[in-house]
């Protein structure tokens, strides 16, 4: 049965009947079952609201796909066709999840910073995956430092020579050039007429860092995705051709699942007497499961041992977690074999950042024998 709503239904027919896909965004991530981001918002900015219906175009986010569609009217078609300069178009991407980034592969910061996703062919190191993304995974390099349309930009020291500080926009233009003189230690900058978006800020012509304006929106931004209609623009990556038809594009989104060390960590529940021995730790459903080392022995102040099993390679964080390990163990003064299912490590849990060796994220989890 469909879990769609009814007027998604109408959405969809209304997209159909009315407009040609122009471009489809799917969003991908590796944790989930299905291989679909989840628990997510995407909508256009003030702007983009204002540009969608100047150009006939349409927007709808069906599941983890964003649409968007061109209406043909009049006797020219669409009014895209008639392009003579770049347009752009920008989406908010808002994670509506607070364990995000435990499961996602990306940097577990916190900031004043913003990932920055586009259909520029300059920005992409991969070429070929149609990723928005400079790479085939959103990854670290697709940040961007966030700034308001004022503030001061300080040198790290004060300049020797007369220096010219420019600003400029993501189509290349000047937005913004100043003057300074020898001696000077910082430059107000003001971009208060001009859109949220990528900027660059060079000095004497040479790029010494680029930010993101901040979009406006009442809610945390995660991601900005800018789609630029260039009719001067060639490529994969291009939505529009010099004198040649709307062409239909498909685009990816990609977020690579957190790999982690999982630590079991067993303590004696009666540490005056030795009631398990021959520890083995194993995976019940996977010959090729990573293994385990271990146990490290280590004696707490009050005589109970700890005993610390850590597996010899990161696992992937995933949605419903196929391996499944037991500990075998001789117990008693018999030594009867005793078999213990072990639980699997969440991604709702606490990550533990380990800087020795290359245990970069631990999940823990504590048992007692």
């Amino acid at each position: 049965m469909s879990t769609k709503k009814p007027t998604q239904h109408l959405i969809e027919l209304n997209l159909q009947s009315k407009y040609q896909q122009l471009l489809k965004v799917e969003f991908i991530h590796e944790y989930f079952a299905l291989g679909k981001l989840k628990n997510f918002e995407i909508v256009p900015d003030r702007l983009t609201q204002i540009r969608l219906k100047q150009y006939q175009l349409k927007a709808i986010v069906e599941g983890s796909t964003l649409l968007i569609g061109f209406g043909e009217s009049g006797p020219t078609g669409s009014p895209l066709k008639s392009l003579k300069e770049p347009m752009k178009l920008s989406f908010l991407l808002s994670i509506q999840d607070t364990d995000f980034l435990n499961y996602t592969e990306l940097p577990y910061e916190f900031g004043d910073f913003i990932y920055h996703l586009t259909n520029r062919t300059e920005d992409k190191l991969d070429e070929e995956s149609m990723s928005l993304s400079a790479d085939y995974y959103v990854r670290k390099l697709d940040r961007l430092p966030l700034s308001g349309p004022m503030f001061e930009y300080r040198f790290q020291e004060p300049q020797s020579d007369d220096i010219e500080l420019t600003v400029r926009n993501q189509e290349g233009q000047i937005v913004f050039d100043k003057q300074l003189h020898s001696g000077q230690q910082s430059c107000f900058i003001q971009l208060t007429d001009e859109p949220a978006g990528k900027y660059c800020l060079e000095l004497d012509g040479l790029e010494e860092m680029s930010f993101y304006m901040s979009p406006d929106s009442p809610k945390k931004v995660f991601a900005c995705i800018d789609f630029y209609f260039d009719p001067k623009e060639n490529g994969a990556y291009a939505l529009l051709e010099e004198g040649q038809p709307v062409v239909k594009k498909d685009f990816f989104v990609r977020f690579q699942s957190r790999s982690v060390f999982w630590k079991y960590i067993f303590h004696e529940m009666n540490p005056a007497i030795t009631q398990h021995m021959d520890f083995d730790l194993y995976c019940i459903n996977n010959a090729v499961a990573p293994v385990f080392e271990g146990p490290d022995i280590f004696l707490e102040d009050q005589g109970s041992k700890q005993l610390v099993f850590t597996s010899v390679e990161a696992i992937p964080f995933q949605e419903n977690q196929s391996l499944r390990y037991k500990l075998k163990t001789l117990k008693g003064r018999n030594q009867v074999e005793s078999i213990l299912d072990l639980p699997i490590p969440s991604a709702k849990g606490i990550l533990k950042k380990e800087n020795n060796g290359n245990h970069d994220f631990i999940s823990e989890i504590l048992l007692y024998l």
